[in-house]
């Protein structure tokens, strides 16, 4: 299942609609659906937010079925999938620090 699939499963599963979910995550409806039609990727904040407010792993979010690589990381590189990955887990500290 890709990101974009799993995006649109979490929002019907919670039973929001676009508006709904695009204001929870702070984006614009405009590129939630970018996001959910998989023309776009969300960077790492938006990713944050998603296994926020759906109470997920990064992990799963980003794995895609891919052995060994995430479809992510095909599409933007492995080496950025990764610096993307480390970055996420540098912040995650502080964000709980912060709460």
């Amino acid at each position: 299942m890709t990101l974009a699939e799993k995006l649109v499963s979490l929002r019907e599963k919670y039973g929001m609609d676009g508006e709904q979910t695009a204001q929870e995550l702070g984006v614009a409806p405009e590129r939630l659906a970018a996001w959910e039609d998989g023309s776009e990727t969300p960077d790492p904040s938006g990713l944050m937010s998603i296994a926020d407010v759906f109470d997920v792993e990064l992990e799963w979010l980003l794995d895609e079925g891919r052995s060994g690589e995430t479809a992510l990381a095909h599409k933007i590189g492995l080496p950025a999938a990764l610096y993307v990955r480390d970055f996420i887990y540098e912040l995650i500290p502080a964000i709980h620090f912060r709460r």
